[in-house]
């Protein structure tokens, strides 16, 4: 789902008098303090729904696939989405 078909989605589904162009820049301000929450080193926990958090990716060997040549692959910190238990239940519940 594109940003403007959930923003409808949103709209339809909930008792919002927020227009769509004021619900689609909550949600980008939303995104936008995650992410600086994200870049600082902060974990974000939405209750029910799940956790945002930066997770450190030990460097490893590997091997470029073109010419197998053995390389090492550098540690690196990437983002990562845990889902609470309440929202896996959800979700098993709709499938």
């Amino acid at each position: 789902m594109k940003i403007d078909e959930f923003i409808t989605y949103v709209k339809g589904n909930t008792d919002t008098e927020l227009s769509k162009a004021k619900l689609k820049d909550a949600m980008y301000d939303i995104l936008n303090c995650i992410e600086i929450a994200l870049s600082e080193g902060k974990s974000v926990k939405i209750k029910d729904f799940g956790t945002f958090e930066m997770k450190k990716k030990q460097a490893k060997a590997g091997v470029n696939p073109v010419t197998q040549e053995k390389i090492e692959i550098p540690e690196k910190t990437v983002p990562s989405f845990k889902m609470s238990s309440n929202l896996k239940k959800r979700l098993t519940i709709v499938k």
